[in-house]
């Protein structure tokens, strides 16, 4: 028969690669540790496992996909269906835990496209939070009042000053995300009054109108 051997110098690895997974388990850093749904996250510390499939690794309950992983690095792949909370990686019985991670909100939708000053509309969407002092919501430059909050809404109550503009979201210290366009309707009463074809009457010729002043009074 035959015998093939392979130069033994390609299959060697760093110390740091053949470590005993466990035996110094922990988690130093997480980059980026501000992110959405999908991006790739890497997790740096010690007493990984070069074999990915022996990473644990777990964002609040939801559990994560490993991507690849050394005795010193694990990629994962941020799952939409989880909130923020904190990474907890485990190998082999032994487990660490990192600080809290953020996810980077998301802005579906609002509740109504126009509004009145005085009324409130929701910010609909995903990776808010539960407490509504680590937000901040702004239509245009204008800081607007957050009466409450969800990981997936935002209620907000719009102020005097407001004009039509973007509603954008922020998780406090963080750049704000931007979403769709809210258009501030006048709150002006109505203009009353009989109709234009009850006031004036064409006795000859094709005169019609097209343009009609009004004023406030109950004549328009």
């Amino acid at each position: 028969g035959t015998l093939k051997l392979k130069n033994f110098t390609s299959n060697k690895k760093p110390k740091s690669e053949i470590n005993s997974p466990t035996s110094n388990l922990a988690i130093t850093s997480i980059s980026p540790d501000y992110a959405k749904a999908g991006d790739e996250v890497v997790i740096t510390g010690t007493g990984f496992s070069a074999l990915k499939t022996e990473n644990e690794v777990t964002l609040g309950t939801v559990s994560v996909t490993v991507n690849d992983a050394t005795a010193t690095a694990i990629k994962i792949a941020l799952p939409a269906s989880a909130v923020n909370g904190k990474l907890k990686v485990k190998v082999l019985g032994s487990t660490a835990e990192s600080n809290t991670f953020t996810f980077i909100p998301i802005i579906s939708t609002l509740s109504k496209t126009a509004a009145k000053v005085g009324e409130s509309i929701t910010i609909q969407g995903n990776h808010f939070d539960a407490d509504k002092t680590k937000l901040q919501a702004k239509l245009g430059d204008l800081v607007l009042t957050i009466t409450s909050s969800t990981y997936t809404s935002i209620t907000v109550d719009i102020p005097q000053a407001a004009k039509t503009g973007k509603i954008s979201v922020a998780r406090v210290g963080k750049d704000p995300v931007v979403g769709p366009e809210l258009t501030i309707e006048s709150s002006l009463p109505p203009t009353q009054g009989p109709p234009v074809s009850e006031i004036f009457e064409v006795l000859s010729g094709n005169l019609t109108f097209s343009e009609v002043f009004t004023n406030n009074t109950e004549y328009g």
